[in-house]
């Protein structure tokens, strides 16, 4: 026999914020939990599969990132208005059923968070996209401190990197420590497996030829000296496989490391040859970030893609910094 007790009216604020802490669990409350799974899975499985092809065929990562967390902030705010308006049609008191018991609700919260949110984002990030902050301006004036990038996690695993990339990559000095534990620093690609590196003063010499340089634009340079916080000459330098990218030096002629012509270095299989963008700050003994040198392909995170977002250190966003593609 149902008694009185047995009843109870939906509620459109209660449908609401169930919805809001986890997408789905609106429908839960109104007895539809086939309908709040659906909810919750779409908007997942959409904006995974869209960033797992972007990584793999290597095209518009960027976008398809910008894309994937507009669709699921639209579909998350869909589904609590959809929640709540329905809520607010059903006025007929209907039965408590046994998914509609706060231990349920908070099963299925956290359900979703483990399986359905946390192991399946790491999955993705491990795998096809990476989201780091520059805590550093070893990369200026491509990068700079407080921007954060999001980088491509598969195709280093499937090609050979090309000279003048910007990657990530873990320390590979604390090889104790867990990879996921171990700092991360941002280089370029100067060499690759078989390379012999060398240096002209400044100027790195791959496999016997000297890297052009020139001068990049006035207003370029000033923006330079005015982050790094010292004098200091921004240069265009154009590898062999004619990729352009700006870099801060003293100067191209000045020796930098200490001697004219730096030892060859023969870039062992599996590994690639590092600098940083300011190659003064990045020189042995140097102040900051120590020149990575040869790295491991296995200590790479991955290729960097764009900057998502930048904020001035100190100081709030930076709107020049927001979605760049690199």
């Amino acid at each position: 026999m149902i008694t009185t007790s047995d009843h109870h009216a939906r509620r459109p604020v209660v449908a609401a914020l169930l919805a809001l802490v986890c997408s789905g669990l609106g429908h839960w409350y109104l007895g539809r939990p086939g309908i709040g799974l659906v909810i919750f899975a779409i908007p997942r499985l959409l904006s995974w599969s869209l960033i797992a092809a972007a990584a793999v065929l290597d095209r518009q990562l960027l976008g398809a990132v910008v894309f994937a967390i507009l669709m699921r902030v639209s579909f998350w705010l869909w589904q609590v208005i959809w929640a709540t308006w329905a809520a607010a049609r059903c006025a007929t008191p209907y039965r408590l059923l046994w998914i509609n018991q706060p231990a349920v609700y908070a099963g299925v919260f956290a359900t979703s968070l483990l399986l359905g949110t946390l192991v399946p984002e790491l999955v993705v990030q491990d795998w096809f996209v990476g989201y780091h902050r520059a805590g550093g301006n070893s990369m200026v004036p491509t990068i700079r401190r407080g921007d954060w990038v999001v980088t491509n996690a598969f195709a280093h695993r499937i090609t050979d990197l090309g000279r003048g990339e910007i990657i990530v990559f873990r320390d590979t000095s604390t090889s104790s420590i867990p990879a996921f534990q171990r700092k991360v620093f941002l280089g370029r690609v100067i060499g690759r497996s078989g390379d012999t590196v060398s240096f002209s003063g400044s100027v790195p010499v791959v496999n016997g030829v000297k890297l052009e340089r020139g001068r990049c634009e006035r207003r370029t340079g000033q923006v330079v000296e005015q982050i790094i916080g010292r004098p200091g000459h921004c240069f265009l330098e154009n590898n062999q496989e004619s990729r352009h990218y700006p870099i801060v030096s003293t100067d191209a002629s000045k020796v930098v490391w200490g001697k004219d012509d730096y030892e060859d270095v023969v870039v062992p299989i599996g590994h690639y040859f590092i600098l940083t963008d300011d190659r003064d700050d990045g020189r042995p003994g140097g102040s900051g970030t120590k020149v990575p040198g040869a790295i491991p392909q296995e200590a790479l995170s991955g290729v960097v893609r764009g900057v998502l977002i930048g904020f001035q250190v100190p100081g709030g966003l930076d709107k020049a910094r927001l979605l760049l593609s690199l």
